[in-house]
């Protein structure tokens, strides 16, 4: 549990509950002994609270800001459908930047 409290850049609380858990089958409750299958019911929301993490990393470290009374818009964004997504930048130094700002937090999960 450890690894998903320090790597997912998300509400860890929320997270632990959610794999903690357990199933309910014809009345009986079953213990979670370990994490999600892919691709199970819980997936999608883990992978978009995981979003919103990295969304938020993503404004806190490429930030918009006010210049000369107009607004100057960060040059990286991240476009989501679903549970999936892309990162844009406007330049591969940019795009490389962004990538660099998550990665040690991701390093592990998809080592």
């Amino acid at each position: 549990m450890a690894s998903y409290n320090t790597h997912v850049p998300m509400d860890a609380v929320i997270l632990e509950k959610w794999l903690r858990c357990g199933f309910l089958e014809n009345s009986d409750l079953f213990a979670t002994e370990e994490g999600t299958p892919q691709g199970g019911i819980i997936s999608p929301a883990l992978a978009n609270w995981t979003l919103d993490g990295l969304e938020s990393l993503l404004k806190k470290t490429f930030p918009s800001r006010k210049e000369k009374g107009q607004q100057i818009y960060s040059k990286v964004h991240l476009v989501r459908y679903a549970d999936d997504f892309i990162i844009t930048g406007r330049s591969r130094r940019s795009f490389n930047a962004a990538i660099d700002s998550f990665r040690p937090s991701t390093r592990s999960i998809v080592s």
